[in-house]
């Protein structure tokens, strides 16, 4: 009941969901997580999301939990990819992330995969082969990964060849309209125009920095 959903954001996502990858930079508490989140909601595409921790800086283990969230939507799929991860030793990144890519290129259904906090990722295995998948995209993959700080992946030719969508901090800010919403939404109070402007200016549409101001109001209606 408390979300403004960020329409204008989701209706970018949609629009560039033909292409391998979605970006969404931004530092704590501006909404990545909220917008993606709102966004497959709203998708008709299947979708499935991995969660990061530091404790996931090994590739075995990585590729593990992409298999296992993948084979949620589709249990039939990555047969040869979880033998070899499974194997008592790890072929090389480039051995794996063709098996990947071969068998996710058999899944004939659009779906996308969610990569969260991938800003705590620092093994160069991993970053290799996040970008072997994307040098060689399969057909029906779109990938999403949310991260606080640009990654340490081979991203430019994407960029230069429009084959990535970014969403970024100054992307995420949230506009006036969508600051009125909020707290309408949340506590049944219209701003007038001038407060809403002295608010976006204030903040910089930081959702973090709102949302305690809109929490203080309950206490004191006049902002």
């Amino acid at each position: 009941a408390e979300i403004v959903f960020r329409y204008r954001l989701i209706d970018e996502l949609n629009k560039n969901i033909y292409k391998p990858l979605t970006l969404i930079c931004a530092p704590a508490g501006y909404g990545k997580s909220m917008l993606t989140s709102s966004w497959i909601e709203e998708s008709n595409n299947k979708s499935v999301w991995l969660s990061l921790s530091e404790d996931d800086n090994d590739l075995r283990t990585f590729i593990i939990y992409i298999v296992a969230a993948i084979q949620k939507s589709f249990p039939e799929e990555l047969v040869n990819t979880e033998a070899l991860i499974n194997a008592p030793e790890l072929p090389s990144v480039k051995l794996l992330a063709q098996n990947l890519i071969n068998e996710l290129d058999h899944i004939q259904e659009d779906f996308i995969v969610v990569i969260d906090d991938y800003h705590l990722i620092h093994d160069e295995r991993i970053h290799q082969l996040i970008d072997e998948l994307l040098r060689y995209p399969p057909e029906h993959l779109h990938l999403c990964l949310l991260t606080r700080r640009d990654p340490a992946l081979r991203i430019r030719n994407l960029r230069i060849h429009n084959r990535m969508t970014e969403i970024r901090m100054e992307d995420l800010s949230f506009s006036e309209e969508e600051i009125f919403n909020l707290f309408k939404k949340i506590h049944g109070i219209e701003l007038k125009s001038l407060t809403v402007n002295s608010l976006q200016k204030t903040t910089e549409g930081w959702v973090t920095a709102l949302r305690m101001i809109s929490l203080a109001s309950k206490k004191n209606p006049d902002i």
